[in-house]
This record gives C-alpha cells, sequence and structure tokens, in this order.
C-alpha cells in the first residue's frame, strides 16, 4: 500500500465515521420530543459519540422504550478507540515505509481494512436505523407546523399557507 492508496482509505474511513456520527444525531434527534427535527441535530451538532450514546441511553431509559440494544450500544463503544486514533493519531504513531510512503507494517494495514469494513457496515445499519425514526419525527414536525397555520383557498382555487395571528382584542370593541 502506498501513501496516495493510503490515504483515500484513510478518508474513506473518516466518512464513515462521520456519516455513523451524523446518524446518531438524527437517531437522538427522532428521539427527543422538545425541539424540531433539525433543532434537535443542531443541539447536539458537537457532541461526541459517547456523549450521543449517553443521551440517547437517558431518552430511553425515560420512555421505557429500547431505540439502540446493547448490542449496538457495545458496536458504538467498541469502534470509538480505532476512530480516536484514525482521527487523531495515525500519521503520527504509525510507521511509514520508507520507499512505498505507505503504512510498513501488515498488522496496520489489517487494522485499517478490518476497521474500514465494520465501519462501512455500522454506518449503512444506522443509516436504515434512523429512516423509521426521521420520518416519524419529521411528519410530528409537519403536523406541528400545520396547527400553527390556517389554510384559506384564493380565488385560483390555490391553498395559501397564513401564519396563525393571536386575536388581540382592541378597547374600541367593548
Amino acid at each position: 500500500m502506498d501513501l496516495n492508496e493510503f490515504r483515500i482509505m484513510h478518508s474513506e474511513l473518516i466518512e464513515h465515521y462521520q456519516f455513523i456520527e451524523y446518524h446518531l444525531r438524527c437517531i437522538y434527534s427522532a428521539l427527543q420530543g422538545e425541539q424540531s427535527f433539525l433543532e434537535g441535530i443542531d443541539s447536539v451538532g458537537k457532541d461526541t459519540v459517547s456523549r450521543l450514546l449517553n443521551q440517547i441511553v437517558s431518552l430511553q431509559e425515560e420512555s421505557k422504550k429500547t431505540f439502540l440494544t446493547k448490542k449496538e450500544r457495545r458496536q458504538i463503544e467498541a469502534i470509538c478507540p480505532h476512530r480516536n486514533i484514525w482521527v487523531h493519531a495515525c500519521y503520527v504513531d504509525m510507521a511509514f515505509d520508507s520507499k512505498t510512503k505507505g503504512l510498513k507494517y501488515k498488522r496496520d494495514i489489517n487494522q485499517m481494512m478490518e476497521d474500514l469494513a465494520e465501519a462501512k457496515r455500522l454506518r449503512d445499519y444506522f443509516f436504515e436505523k434512523k429512516i423509521p425514526l426521521q420520518r416519524e419525527k419529521q411528519k410530528q414536525d409537519e403536523e406541528e407546523a400545520m396547527k400553527q397555520r390556517v389554510t384559506r383557498e384564493n380565488f385560483k382555487g390555490e391553498t395559501l399557507l397564513i401564519k396563525e395571528v393571536p386575536h388581540v382584542h382592541h378597547p374600541s370593541q367593548n
């Protein structure tokens, strides 16, 4: 493996880790009930995977529903140390071959390939897991938005959405 091959695989690995984090943010956002889906994602935008996992577990305990099984939580916990190495230390801690400039030791190459396969699997898995939760939350958000609006038809029969304005009692109406 030369340096360019390493960089491509490394980039793909980081991409998978970022999408796993994003899918967990979506799962959290779909489960929390206080904010819209997008506000929920924004509220945990900088949180680590471990913190997201803890927040999801807290929501599970509050609702007494299982969204992530113990096995799924262990899988997420297991990738965290690997993710940290690839994100924060691989260029510093690993030996590179002076000729190819790629990883020098077979064990590091094998570790990268294993981590890449696992990260891709988890990315795909959590994407599928978030979809029904995300759809349900977005449906709730749409229903809530509709409660905030009143519809009226104009002369062409098109529906206009008009924001509901609270009634204000004017003193002249006494």
